[in-house]
């Protein structure tokens, strides 16, 4: 992950996506190829929804 990543962002797998939950602001990034795993679709962290409560 860490070299599919963009400087100064947070990058997350579909799974840590689904576990961060609704008070977390996710962009999705698209699918990367990550070698001896195959394709991951990822987001980058935008932020904390302050409407969400949590």
């Amino acid at each position: 992950m860490e070299s599919h990543g963009i400087a100064g962002c947070v990058q997350v797998t579909e799974a840590t996506r689904q576990k961060l939950g609704k008070p977390f602001v996710l962009e999705a990034r698209g699918a990367i190829d990550v070698k001896g795993i195959g394709e991951l679709h990822t987001w980058l962290v935008a932020g904390r929804d302050t409407d969400a409560p949590g």
